[in-house]
């Protein structure tokens, strides 16, 4: 919860169970230093784990564990927070500086729109690649694409086979079943920012379900 958006509820989110009212000043703190106009890209900050940045940063355990696992866990796939520290920067300043949304007919749409907005012949589906070169795409037709550069953005499986010695990294489940329930888990007075409800995909976005019935669609691990 964000306070700075919603300050109504900064006390009760200050009372809430989760790590202490240290824990919650850390957080503004580091979301006033995400949005510094001033602050260099997370990619020019030393990396190290996830977990030893929020450790280093501060944070109790009981907030590592309690939020930043859980929380982040379901956007890292993993809950050892063994992720670079610059991702989470990353992805903490993008919650910071905007709103989370989802697309009305699905998450294809945000694909779709970014294809929309570029030429027709820029984009090519259903092409293998045979190869790659420092500057130019050899397709599996012997068809040759120049290029000034070429960035490699695959599947690990595929990347290790067009560039011969990458290090295949280790692979990362997760299953999402979905869940439908005929009401809220909470009724519309009593939901809060803790409310299980307000994680539910169709009460945000009624086009999520063919009914009147709410889904929901945890991430879990393997």
């Amino acid at each position: 919860m964000d306070v700075f958006r919603c300050p109504q509820f900064a006390l009760s989110t200050a009372l809430q169970p989760i790590g202490n009212l240290r824990d919650k000043l850390l957080v503004g703190k580091m979301r006033l230093q995400a949005l510094r106009p001033s602050r260099t890209s997370p990619e020019n900050h030393s990396d190290t784990s996830t977990e030893s940045f929020l450790r280093s940063y501060g944070f109790s355990e009981s907030m590592i564990d309690g939020f930043f696992r859980a929380f982040y866990g379901g956007i890292f796939l993993e809950r050892e927070l063994r992720t670079s520290s610059r991702m989470f920067e990353f992805t903490f300043r993008m919650f910071a500086s905007g709103r989370a949304a989802i697309p009305a007919r699905g998450m294809q749409e945000i694909p779709r729109q970014l294809a929309a907005r570029l030429p027709s012949s820029a984009i090519r589906t259903d092409t293998k690649v045979a190869c790659i070169e420092p500057d130019r795409i050899i397709l599996a037709d012997d068809t040759y694409l120049d290029a000034d550069q070429v960035v490699v953005a695959t599947d690990a499986e595929s990347a290790n086979r067009l560039i011969p010695g990458l290090e295949e990294p280790p692979r990362r489940g997760a299953r999402s079943p979905v869940f439908t329930t005929p009401l809220p888990f909470l009724p519309l007075a009593k939901r809060s920012l803790h409310s299980t409800e307000k994680r539910m995909a169709s009460s945000i976005m009624s086009a999520y379900s063919p009914t009147s019935r709410l889904t929901t669609h945890p991430t879990t691990g393997p």
